[in-house]
């Protein structure tokens, strides 16, 4: 039987108030469990606009998290696991993996918490690779397999680049023709001499803006130069 509207308790509060406090975080868990029971609102938030959710992620507190999600039947008002830090900012999420906070993450990950919500053009995900943070990702790759599946598809459609458009985009850029000499086979003289002349040549223009040309990693150190070859035939 819901209790709505009975209890009006901020668990927001309550749970900003235990200042990550052991002791206080004790009392705090009884009395938002009870709040919750007796129909307080879930998803209240404080004047900063942090749901306990967010304060759970803050003081990497994930039992809050486990008592506002197994509790939520009582008040009639579901859990907005996602919800924002006011308009358009973090999540629970979000701040937890920002502080690198490996329990809570794992919590909210457990109840469902969307990886795929953007704060300041980042996802969770985004921010563990920026952080170098290998636990937190490696929860996130735990809880949502496609992540790893989505890195070696990466790698596959490297391997898929067309050869021709790779070969059309390098001589774009350098104005040269080039040609496939996979079957040329090169003394150590002469390719000495190559790679002497490629390095003196970039050297001048060092300052020169250099696009990213993607070259098939099958098809890597077999280009040319037209010119180079006829010189040395």
């Amino acid at each position: 039987m819901f209790r709505k509207g009975k209890s009006k308790v901020r668990i927001s509060s309550v749970a900003y108030n235990a200042w990550g406090d052991p002791d206080k975080q004790k009392k705090a868990e009884k009395k938002i469990k009870k709040a919750i029971n007796d129909g307080a609102n879930p998803n209240d938030t404080d004047s900063k606009y942090f749901t306990a959710m967010h304060w759970a992620a803050e003081y990497n507190w994930p039992k809050v998290v486990h008592i506002v999600m197994v509790t939520e039947r009582f008040s009639g008002i579901k859990t907005n696991l996602n919800a924002r830090q006011g308009l358009g900012g973090r999540t629970a999420l979000i701040m937890a993996v920002a502080r690198g906070h490996a329990e809570v993450t794992e919590m909210l990950l457990k109840f469902g918490a969307d990886i795929e919500v953007v704060h300041e053009g980042q996802t969770a995900v985004d921010i563990a690779i920026d952080n170098e943070d290998e636990a937190i990702y490696e929860l996130l790759c735990a809880h949502h397999p496609e992540l790893v599946l989505g890195a070696n598809d990466s790698e596959e459609e490297e391997e898929d680049v067309d050869y021709e458009d790779a070969l059309k985009e390098l001589q774009t850029f350098t104005g040269e023709t080039f040609e496939d000499d996979s079957d040329y086979e090169y003394s150590d003289e002469e390719e000495e001499e190559y790679y002497d002349d490629e390095e003196e040549e970039w050297g001048e223009e060092e300052e020169a803006e250099v696009p990213v040309v993607v070259v098939p990693k099958k098809t890597r150190g077999r280009l040319v130069r037209k010119n180079t070859i006829n010189n040395n035939h």
